[in-house]
């Protein structure tokens, strides 16, 4: 069975009647007055109770399978403005850093500082010799017009190879305007993402497609839904929520960098794809 805890708001708690209602529950709890073993949750909801740890996972994002050191993460979309800054806080932060470029020449002076494959990121063989050895994979692939199915062929290839490694941590870009199960949305941003899934075409669809080719595998998915990307330096204040909306409507490039390797290191949102803005 269950505890049942009760958490109560006591207005005017200031007052004498409040001081006393709020002492008269601190002793109840303090004499173990209410530390029986009660069904009452099931009883008035029908449902057994989330567990702490069902409770953690789905709110804060904190995972459940034992965490691993991460040691070398290999990197997709390298090359672009997110990448680069994904492959340069990998670096700062000590990792051993592999990148996946069609021209490695477009990495820069990074080039020198990582284990680069040639191939794209829809070649199981560019993505074998890529994954080999490392422990987990950040995928920074943005949206690309005259490709409209990029993220979804590429999560294709991608998935079997993971697998076949024994690699399961995988952090991917996706998009606030996308939706996904379990959302809880401000009407704000609900209506944005009705706007850009009508005027967006093929490449916003491209996205949805990617969420569902991950969530029907058993590889430790997270895929992070920033909204309009901004230039700058880092500022390291970012708001972040499994399911709900966040206050801001932008998020630096460095900042969404910084919090995708957070998500690496500290296993934050497994299987879950989180709303994320710069905080205010």
């Amino acid at each position: 069975m269950y505890h049942t805890y009760v958490v109560v708001l006591v207005t005017g708690s200031s007052g004498t009647v409040g001081r006393a209602v709020a002492a008269a529950i601190c002793t109840t709890a303090r004499l173990g007055l209410a530390a029986g073993l009660t069904d009452d949750v099931r009883t008035v909801t029908g449902r057994a109770p989330a567990t702490e740890r069902q409770t953690l996972t789905r709110e804060r994002g904190v995972g459940t399978h034992p965490r691993r050191s991460v040691v070398e993460v290999a990197v997709l979309g390298g090359t672009g403005r997110t990448g680069r800054a994904v492959v340069a806080e990998l670096l700062r932060r000590g990792h051993d850093v592999a990148v996946l470029a069609r021209d490695p020449a477009t990495l820069g002076d990074a080039a020198a500082s990582v284990r680069v494959v040639r191939g794209d990121s829809r070649d199981a063989g560019a993505l074998t010799e890529l994954t080999a050895g490392v422990d987990a994979v950040v995928s920074a692939l943005g949206p690309v017009g005259r490709e409209p199915t990029l993220h979804r062929d590429t999560a294709a290839a991608l998935v079997p190879v993971l697998q076949q490694a024994g690699v399961t941590r995988f952090v991917g870009v996706s998009g606030a305007g996308i939706d996904v199960p379990g959302d809880r949305k401000s009407r704000r941003d609900r209506l944005i993402s009705a706007l850009v899934q009508r005027l967006g075409g093929a490449v916003v669809a491209d996205k949805p497609a990617e969420h569902a080719v991950f969530a029907a595998s058993d590889l430790d998915w997270t895929l992070v839904r920033p909204p309009r990307l901004t230039d700058g330096p880092a500022t390291g204040r970012v708001e972040h929520h499994a399911s709900e909306s966040c206050r801001g409507t932008r998020i630096g490039r460095a900042d969404l960098a910084a919090f995708l390797v957070d998500c690496v290191e500290q296993h934050l949102y497994p299987r879950r794809a989180p709303l994320v803005a710069a905080a205010r």
